[in-house]
């Protein structure tokens, strides 16, 4: 499908420029590394397949954001 060929990180870091910024960011790499190891066990321990596990623990991170946020209003 062509939605898979968009880089979708540089069409969003237009709006959120710390999308292209991030990676040069020193110890990025071990939270890269830490993600990509929930994201197997995650998978894994739900069998789920790659779209639902990234659907899955993007509104987990989402849910997660929204209580930081209102804990800073």
């Amino acid at each position: 499908m062509i939605v898979d060929e968009i880089d979708w990180t540089s069409a969003w870091s237009k709006k959120y420029p710390i999308l292209s910024a991030y990676q040069g960011i020193k110890g990025i790499d071990t939270y890269s590394e830490k993600i990509s190891e929930l994201y197997d066990a995650f998978k894994n321990e739900f069998e789920f397949n790659d779209s639902d596990t990234v659907l899955v623990l993007k509104d987990i991170l989402y849910q997660k954001y929204k209580i930081a946020k209102k804990k800073t209003k």
